[in-house]
């Protein structure tokens, strides 16, 4: 899922990177986590849906 490569500005240090299967990976698993909060926000009805976007609206800009 990963690989180490070198440091282009340190040879002593090593990087990690995705590899080619690993970002498939994780592509799929974005796309099947997505599909279930649509599935789930689906079922919710408008106030509630409202007040969720100004919670995670007000959690942004407190983490900013």
């Amino acid at each position: 899922m990963i690989e180490r490569v070198e440091d282009p500005d340190d040879g002593r240090a090593r990087l990690l990177r995705m590899t080619a299967a690993g970002a498939a990976g994780f592509g799929a698993m974005r796309t099947q986590r997505q599909a279930e909060f649509h599935a789930i926000l689906a079922r919710w009805d408008a106030p509630d849906l409202a007040a969720l976007a100004n919670l995670l609206s007000r959690l942004n800009s407190d983490l900013s």
